[in-house]
């Protein structure tokens, strides 16, 4: 009977309780009492678990590698369970192993991480293996297989649990105490909150890091083939030429821009640069057919250089390359008076202009009004320009990547050319190069392709 409750209905009956049955019901109510008492504590203790574990998955959303992971999880997770040490460990690639990293809770010791084999007894491999919760409450005796079992990562009681997500199972998460515990329900369903914290955020970073290798791989592939392309310039008597590729910081592939230079008859240079649009193998395999043709054309027709860009135009409509894209084909060759000068020829489809660059350090923009870009109307009319160049002078070609900032005009960016180079007269093509690309403020949005022709001012007259 409840004594408690039989000694109240007694007394509310009339009768008198004796002395034994009220000592027996004082010490129910001190039972009762401490029963109370642990039952609010373990309430209240629930509770700042929950807390701690609420911490936790705030950090692991700003987690970003499985070192941050191990870090999180070990530093803070532990701490958050009133655990003495843990191990998370990640199945490895080839599926046969697992990386360990150990620590101990609170941070006190630095990681250290182990290769472990998936069929180990140690407890992190048994639940990432067999896919099942290992629970080890009480380890006092425990024979030499137990011992395997624990590793270093408790001495008295531990739990590893499978980190499962989706049905696949990514490695597990091992937590140990130093004395002999006894797990309640609760106590599991911690750990087991912490262990989905923990295989939702290592899902998400080996994600992401697939695709970071995906994309690495895809631009290593589509740079290699854009500098195949982008051979190095003719050496001419007389004319510096340097050239650079910069691909972008941003894009996750490289894009259509390139450079070229050749010369079809003495004394003649063809130099040009240009840009396919898109950033991706398409727009690098239509700059190869672009930069190809145009050769090829230029070869042919031997005529100025609007009409070998109406002559590109033309042939990529009859071949069926699908690209739209801007380019400037200049003709560098002796001027007609014969003064010792050199004589540019120009045409923009719908390019930046080039920069002259003075024997006297004076830098500027050669803004004439552009044609139409390549690929939409091949029968657009087209027009020459050109400009006499004595001898100490620099060119600058470039593509839309230099000039052109985010949250800045266009105006903007050839105000930053002209005074770049402006009274750096006395450097090489190679030095020019180097300047604008060290000068470069900020990341650059789009890649860069840039071609430097320098008059030497020791070399006499173009015959």
């Amino acid at each position: 009977m409840h004594r408690v409750q039989d000694v109240t209905d007694y007394m509310r009956d009339g009768g008198t309780a004796t002395q034994e049955q009220l000592e027996a019901a004082r010490r129910e109510i001190h039972v009762q009492g401490h029963a109370l008492r642990d039952a609010l504590t373990a309430e209240a203790s629930t509770a700042q678990r929950l807390a701690g574990l609420v911490d936790v998955a705030k950090e692991l959303g700003r987690t970003s590698t499985v070192a941050g992971l191990a870090d999180v999880v070990v530093g803070r997770g532990l701490a958050a369970l009133d655990a003495d040490g843990g191990a998370v460990a990640v199945l490895a690639p080839d599926g046969r192993s697992l990386e360990v990293v150990h620590a101990e809770a609170g941070g006190g010791r630095v990681p250290r991480t182990d290769t472990l084999d998936l069929h180990s007894p140690v407890p992190a491999a048994v639940a990432a293996a067999s896919g099942d919760r290992l629970v080890l409450p009480d380890l006092t005796g425990h024979d030499a297989r137990t011992d395997a079992l624990l590793g270093d990562v408790a001495s008295a009681a531990c739990v590893a649990y499978p980190l499962r997500v989706h049905g696949r199972v990514l490695g597990s998460l091992t937590v140990g105490w130093r004395r002999p515990q006894r797990f309640t329900q609760r106590d599991l369903g911690l750990v087991a909150a912490l262990t989905s914290l923990c295989a939702q955020t290592l899902d998400r970073i080996q994600t992401r890091e697939r695709e970071q290798r995906a994309v690495a791989a895809e631009r290593a592939l589509s740079e290699a083939l854009q500098r195949s392309l982008l051979s190095e310039p003719p050496r001419l008597p007389g004319v510096d030429i340097a050239v650079r590729y910069w691909p972008s910081a941003e894009h996750a592939a490289v894009g259509g821009d390139w450079y070229d230079a050749f010369a079809l008859t003495p004394g003649v240079l063809t130099v040009t640069v240009g840009d396919v649009t898109g950033h991706d193998r398409q727009a690098a395999a239509a700059m190869a057919q672009l930069r190809n043709v145009l050769r090829g054309v230029s070869v042919s027709l031997h005529g100025s250089p609007a009409a070998t860009l109406t002559g590109l135009d033309r042939a990529l409509r009859a071949l069926s390359v699908e690209a739209v894209a801007t380019a400037l084909v200049a003709q560098l060759g002796p001027a007609p008076d014969a003064r010792g000068m050199r004589r540019m020829r120009w045409s923009s489809a719908g390019h930046h202009p080039p920069l002259l660059l003075t024997p006297d350090g004076e830098a500027r923009v050669l803004r004439t009004p552009p044609d139409l870009l390549l690929g939409v109307l091949p029968d657009v009319v087209r027009r020459d320009h050109e400009v006499e160049l004595p001898s100490g002078s620099a060119v600058v070609l470039y593509t839309d990547g230099l000039v052109e900032r985010r949250g800045r005009s266009l105006q903007d960016g050839f105000g930053w050319l002209t005074d770049t180079l402006r009274g750096r007269h006395d450097l090489s093509a190679e030095e020019l190069c180097d300047l604008l690309l060290d000068a470069y403020d900020g990341a650059h949005e789009d890649d860069v392709a840039i071609l430097v022709l320098r008059l030497d001012p020791g070399a006499g007259p173009v015959r």
